[in-house]
């Protein structure tokens, strides 16, 4: 996180990027990272995670293989007890409060389980997002057509949130419709960070 944070103050002290309008994307653990990144900063702008979150439902519902992986490389067991405030300080879920960057999840339909914790916090607390769950897909979607389809729809989110611009295809105005009330959603939540 802070080889992240110190590139973007770097290129924005140099005048390469616009502070204002900074996106980030992951896969894989790479989303774990977007998921962090965006629950304990504010310096995206637009966020895309194709992947899970660390949160406590992963650790529940992972293969046993898995959470042996998780225990061992992040030293994070159980969410109880000794280790609840590891998970209190790695999950987006638990800070989901704090998220105040629009967040595209790109799921897979054997994989979209891990994000919901995540999904239903942002959902409750009135929060920008939007999860697309792809049929018949594992860890890395390899069908062409869902390749393109998110590779479409995340440069889409980025010129939406970060540039102000839609693509005027009549085919995607309901996906601009929902996006539209997605950006009534982040101008409220600002509204609220402002006032505290």
């Amino acid at each position: 996180m802070e080889a992240i944070d110190a590139a973007v103050a770097k290129l924005a002290d140099m005048g390469v990027i616009d502070s204002a309008r900074v996106g980030i994307t992951g896969l894989s653990h790479g989303a774990g990272i977007v998921n962090y990144e965006i629950s304990h900063t504010h310096l995206f702008h637009a966020a895309i995670a194709s992947g899970a979150s660390f949160d406590p439902i992963l650790y529940y519902i992972a293969s046993d293989s898995y959470r042996a992986a998780i225990a061992n490389y992040l030293n994070m067991k159980a969410p109880d007890g000794e280790y609840s405030a590891l998970w209190q300080g790695m999950s987006a879920a638990l800070n989901a409060g704090r998220i105040h960057t629009p967040l595209l999840i790109n799921a897979a339909d054997a994989e979209y389980i891990f994000a919901m914790q995540l999904a239903v916090t942002l959902r409750d607390l009135k929060k920008p997002f939007e999860m697309f769950i792809y049929a018949d897909e594992r860890h890395e979607k390899n069908q062409p057509r869902h390749r393109y389809s998110i590779y479409e729809r995340n440069l889409e989110w980025l010129d939406f949130w970060l540039r102000d611009k839609e693509d005027p295809d009549p085919a995607k105005a309901e996906q601009y419709k929902r996006w539209r009330e997605l950006r009534k959603l982040q101008e409220a939540n600002e509204g609220t960070q402002n006032s505290h």
